[in-house]
């Protein structure tokens, strides 16, 4: 995720990222399918290394909505992400 959205500099690496962003999604989201039958401390791993990268991803989402033409073309994963995170994280 880091990677992807650190890469996007225009529209077209925005569109360039979006695979890349839609693994992340899939792979938030199986995690976060399984996440409750996991044992309670690698739970709590998770969800304290997850809280710890939101920050780190908010930051990023914010450099990449201001670069224009982005925002559309990413949006729609950004969005999938972050809610895959919330859950991931107990939020």
């Amino acid at each position: 995720i880091s990677s992807a959205l650190g890469s996007v500099t225009d529209a077209a690496s925005a569109e360039a990222a979006v695979p890349k962003l839609e693994g992340a999604g899939e792979t938030l989201s199986n995690l976060a399918s399984k996440l409750d039958s996991l044992p309670a401390p690698i739970k709590d791993q998770i969800t304290g290394k997850v809280g710890e990268f939101q920050g780190k991803f908010d930051e990023l989402v914010g450099k990449v909505a201001a670069i224009p033409g982005v925002g559309s073309i990413l949006q729609p994963h950004i969005d999938s992400i972050s809610g895959h995170l919330s859950a991931l994280s107990g939020q």
